[in-house]
C-alpha cells in the first residue's frame, strides 16, 4: 500500500482550507447582501425607529441598529432616561411597532451608574442629537443609516453613522458632537 507523500498532504490541506475560508466568505457575503435586500424592503427607517421608541419610552437614543434574521427585520435601539436608566427597545422594521422596551437592570452597577451621568450630561451639552446626525449624515453622503451610535472619548463625544449605499457598498461619517460638559461637582 502506498501512502501520500508530506508534499501530497500539506496541497490537500491547503486545498481544504481554500475551500473552507470561500465558503466562509461567500456565506458572509450572502448575510451581507441578504441584510441590503431586507433593509431595502424594509418600510420603517432608522430615524422613525427612533421617533417610535421616544414615544414609547420618553429616553434619548444614544444607540441604534438595524438587524435582520430568521425571515424577520427589526431595530434595536438604546436609549437613556430622564433618570439615567438604560432603555433596551427593538422596533419592527415592517410596521414601525414597538416590539419590545425593557429597562435594563442587568447592568446596573455603580460604574454603569456613572456612565449614565456622563452620558445624561453629554446629551444637554451637545450640539446635535443622534437624529440629526443620521440626517445629516443620509444627506451628506447619500445612502440609508444602518448603524448610528453616541461615542464618549476623553471628554469629546461624536456620532458615528453607518449608511449602506445604493452599490451596496457600506460608509461610516463622523460628526463632532461637541465637548462633553464636566460631571464633577
Amino acid at each position: 500500500m502506498k501512502f501520500p507523500s508530506f508534499r501530497t498532504t500539506l496541497t490537500a490541506t491547503a486545498a481544504l482550507m481554500s475551500a473552507g475560508a470561500l465558503t466562509f466568505a461567500g456565506a458572509a457575503y450572502s448575510q451581507q447582501e441578504g441584510d441590503a435586500v431586507a433593509l431595502q424592503n424594509a418600510k420603517v427607517s432608522l430615524s422613525q425607529a427612533i421617533d417610535a421608541a421616544k414615544a414609547e419610552t420618553g429616553g434619548t437614543a444614544v444607540e441604534a441598529e438595524f438587524e435582520a434574521g430568521r425571515g424577520k427585520a427589526f431595530y434595536e435601539l438604546d436609549l437613556i432616561a430622564a433618570d439615567g436608566s438604560e432603555i433596551e427597545v427593538r422596533v419592527d422594521a415592517e410596521t414601525g411597532e414597538v416590539v419590545l422596551a425593557e429597562v435594563d437592570r442587568d447592568e446596573r452597577d455603580g460604574d454603569d451608574e456613572d456612565e449614565a451621568v456622563i452620558t445624561l450630561a453629554a446629551l444637554n451639552g451637545l450640539n446635535m442629537t443622534l437624529e440629526e446626525a443620521i440626517l445629516r449624515a443620509e444627506t451628506e453622503a447619500g445612502g440609508q443609516a444602518i448603524e448610528a451610535e453616541l461615542e464618549l472619548e476623553d471628554g469629546q463625544a461624536a456620532f458615528e453613522v453607518e449608511l449602506l449605499k445604493a452599490d451596496g457598498s457600506e460608509v461610516e461619517l463622523t460628526f463632532d458632537a461637541g465637548k462633553v460638559p464636566s460631571t464633577d461637582n
